[in-house]
This record gives structure tokens, C-alpha cells and sequence, in this order.
């Protein structure tokens, strides 16, 4: 039962990258999208979000700090750059952290 539980959970996750990457071509030709808001507290880890992704909408996320004043946004993308990049196990704060130690 494990076995089929990973492989149907990777299953699941191939549709999901190509329908981000199909998204975000679109998103080169548009000026704007609509996207929907999930908020989340810092300890969730980054693969927890990405299954309450669904193909028809683009999302982002608002991550919340301990005192819930929002910390920081994470768009689908670069969820999704951390999954390929293999820490998806790592938490939306860390995520954070990652990002603006690449911006500074």
C-alpha cells in the first residue's frame, strides 16, 4: 500500500507541474490574471500547499508570522521551484528566508 500511495502521489504531481508551466507562458502574453489567496501559518510545509492547488485558478500565498500580521507572499512559481529544487519538505518560513537571502 505504501508503494502505490508514492506512486499515485507522483502521479498527482505531474499534472499539477504542467498546468503551472502551461500558466505560467499565459501569464507572459497577459498583463494581469486573477489569482486566489491561500493564507497559512509559517510551519506548513511547502508540498502541503501545493495540494490545495487546483488546475483552474493562479495562486498565491500569504504567510502569516507568529503574531498573524502577514510575512510574506509566495506565488505557485516559486513553490513550485522549491519542490523541483527537492525542499518541499522545507517550511513556508524557510521559504521566505530563502527568497530574500537570493534578493539581498
Amino acid at each position: 500500500m505504501l508503494y502505490n500511495a508514492l506512486v499515485e502521489r507522483k502521479r498527482l504531481l505531474v499534472p499539477l507541474l504542467r498546468y503551472v508551466l502551461a500558466r505560467q507562458k499565459g501569464l507572459g502574453k497577459r498583463e494581469l490574471m486573477p489569482a486566489d489567496t491561500l493564507v497559512a501559518p509559517p510551519g506548513v510545509k511547502v508540498n502541503e500547499v501545493l495540494k490545495q492547488i487546483r488546475p483552474q485558478k493562479y495562486y498565491q500565498v500569504s504567510v502569516l508570522d507568529d503574531t498573524f500580521a502577514q510575512a510574506g507572499t509566495l506565488t505557485e512559481h516559486q513553490l513550485l521551484r522549491l519542490i523541483l529544487a527537492g525542499t518541499g519538505q522545507s517550511t513556508l518560513q524557510q521559504a521566505l528566508e530563502e527568497l530574500a537571502e537570493r534578493v539581498d
